[in-house]
C-alpha cells in the first residue's frame, strides 16, 4: 500500500487513514486543470465523457471510506455532484458524475471542484 510519510495527528476508530484532497479548475467544455499546488496525493482529473470525471491517486490504497465532493460554481446551473465508483486498490481511481436534473452536465466554465477523499491504509 501507500508508502508516503503522513502526518499521525488524527484520531480515528479506524486504523491508519489517509486523508487526500484535490483542486481543480474547471474549463470551457468542462476541461478539468488538477491544481498541483492544492492537491495532495492525487496524480490527475480526466473528463471522460459529458458530466464524468476520473481521478487517479498516485498511490493504490486498502479501502475507500468516504468523498466529499464541492464544487463552487461560476454561475447558478445547479449541478448534483456524485460518487459513481471507486478502485483505490488496483486501478487507483474514484469516479465523480455531475448531473443536471438527472442529465449529465459539465460544471460551468470558471467552477472550481474541491474534493477531500478519505482511505484506510491498512487491511488491519
Amino acid at each position: 500500500m501507500a508508502s508516503s510519510y503522513f502526518y499521525q495527528n488524527f484520531q480515528s476508530k479506524e486504523a491508519n487513514i489517509t486523508k487526500l484532497y484535490l483542486r481543480a479548475d474547471i474549463g470551457a467544455s468542462g476541461a478539468p486543470t488538477l491544481d498541483t499546488d492544492d492537491s495532495k496525493g492525487i496524480a490527475s482529473i480526466a473528463r471522460t465523457a459529458t458530466g464524468d470525471y476520473t481521478i487517479t491517486l498516485d498511490e493504490a490504497y486498502n479501502k475507500h471510506l468516504h468523498t466529499s465532493v464541492t464544487l463552487i460554481e461560476a454561475d447558478d446551473t445547479d449541478l448534483q455532484i456524485q460518487v459513481a465508483a471507486t478502485d483505490v486498490s488496483s486501478a487507483k481511481t474514484i469516479q465523480i458524475i455531475c448531473t443536471a436534473a438527472a442529465t449529465p452536465a459539465d460544471p460551468p466554465d470558471g467552477s472550481d471542484l474541491t474534493m477531500e477523499i478519505t482511505l484506510k491504509n491498512t487491511s488491519v
